[in-house]
C-alpha cells in the first residue's frame, strides 16, 4: 500500500469516527458531500443525498453546534427568502481530531499509571477480590473459603494499556503529518488563487483604463467639433447682425 495512501486513508477513517461520535452516523454521507466543495446550496444537499430539507438541516444544524460547518446567507432576489450555502470546516475538523486523539493517549496512560499503583488479591476459588487493606484485615484469607487469597498480576493489562498507547501515539504523528500536509497544500492553492485573482484585477483595470482613454479620447473631440461648429455660427451670424447695423447707420 502506497504510504500517502495509507496516511489519508487513516485521516479518512479517524474523520468518519470523530464525526460518527459527534453527530451520529446519519451525518457521515453529509460530510462527504461537503468535503472539498464551496457554498453548497442545502436543497441541492437534500437533492443529491435523496432526503427532505428537514432532515439536511437538522444533520446541519448537528455539525454547526460542533462548529463542523459553516454558512453564508443570501437573498432569492426573485422569491424573496434566504438560501443557506454551507461548507464544511475541514481545519477545524482536523485540530478537533488532534486534541481528542491526544486525550484519549493522556487517559490512557492515566489508566496505566493507575494499574501500576493497584495492588489487588483474589481468591483462588473465584470467591471474592480485595484490595491491599481489605486483605490485611482478613488476614489474607477469604471470609468465604477460608483459602488463602493471592495478589492479582495486572502484567497482561498493562501490556495491553501500553500496546494502545504505542498504537495510538503512531496514528497521532501519522495524523499530525497528514494535517500539515495538507494545511501547507491549502495555503499554497490559496496563494496561488489570491494571486490569479490580483493579476485578473490588475489586467481589468489596465483594460477598463485603456477602454476609458479610448472613449473620452472619441467622445470629448466630436463635442469639442459640435461646439466649435455652434460657436462658428453664432460669431457669422453676430458679424452679420454688426455689419447690418453699420450699414443702416450709414443710410
Amino acid at each position: 500500500m502506497n504510504k500517502i495512501h495509507y496516511k489519508m486513508q487513516l485521516l479518512d477513517t479517524m474523520l468518519d469516527s470523530l464525526i460518527k461520535k459527534l453527530c451520529g452516523q446519519d451525518t457521515i454521507p453529509l460530510v462527504h458531500e461537503l468535503i472539498n466543495k464551496k457554498k453548497v446550496n442545502e436543497f441541492k444537499l437534500a437533492d443529491d443525498l435523496d432526503i427532505n430539507i428537514n432532515q439536511i438541516r437538522n444533520m446541519l444544524y448537528r455539525l454547526h453546534a460542533h462548529n463542523l460547518v459553516y454558512f453564508l446567507r443570501k437573498k432569492d432576489k426573485k422569491k424573496g427568502w434566504y438560501v443557506y450555502y454551507w461548507m464544511f470546516n475541514l481545519n477545524h475538523a482536523y485540530s478537533l481530531l488532534q486534541k481528542i486523539t491526544n486525550e484519549s493517549i493522556e487517559s490512557l496512560k492515566k489508566r496505566r499509571e493507575k494499574e501500576k499503583k493497584n495492588i489487588s488479591f483474589i481468591c483462588s476459588n473465584g470467591c471474592v477480590k480485595f484490595t491491599i487493606e481489605t486483605a490485611l484485615e482478613h488476614q489474607f484469607k477469604c471470609p468465604e473459603c477460608g483459602t488463602l487469597v493471592v495478589q492479582e498480576s495486572n502484567i497482561q493489562v498493562i501490556e495491553e494499556l501500553n500496546s494502545q498507547i504505542e498504537k495510538m501515539e503512531k496514528e497521532s504523528v501519522k495524523l499530525s503529518e497528514e494535517i500539515t500536509n495538507f494545511l501547507i497544500i491549502e495555503e499554497k492553492k490559496r496563494e496561488k488563487l489570491t494571486k490569479k485573482l490580483k493579476e485578473k484585477k490588475v489586467k481589468v483595470k489596465k483594460a477598463t483604463k485603456k477602454e476609458i482613454k479610448k472613449k473620452e479620447g472619441v467622445k470629448p473631440t466630436k463635442q469639442r467639433r459640435l461646439r466649435l461648429k455652434k460657436i462658428l455660427k453664432l460669431r457669422a451670424k453676430m458679424k452679420g447682425l454688426r455689419t447690418k447695423k453699420k450699414a443702416n447707420k450709414k443710410k
